[in-house]
């Protein structure tokens, strides 16, 4: 996701994406190919301990994004 202002990668559904929208419009077009997102400064927000957590949580929101899609 993204905010808009600066070029950060951060987990789906904190920015500007409107994440429902597209998936709709992917499966509309019958998208078929790679399904992936940047979010490479989401778990830089927390402490290495964090990590195992921050990390379930981004393939929580894929498979979230994958099941809207689908």
């Amino acid at each position: 996701d993204n905010d808009a202002v600066e070029d950060c990668h951060t987990e789906p559904y904190s920015g500007q994406i409107d994440w429902q929208a597209l998936c709709a419009a992917l499966k509309k077009i019958g998208y078929s190919g790679t399904f992936s997102f940047e979010a490479d400064e989401f778990p830089r927000k927390y402490p290495p301990f964090l990590a195992l957590e921050s990390l379930t949580f981004l393939h929580q929101i894929g498979r979230k994004l994958i099941a809207e899609y689908l």
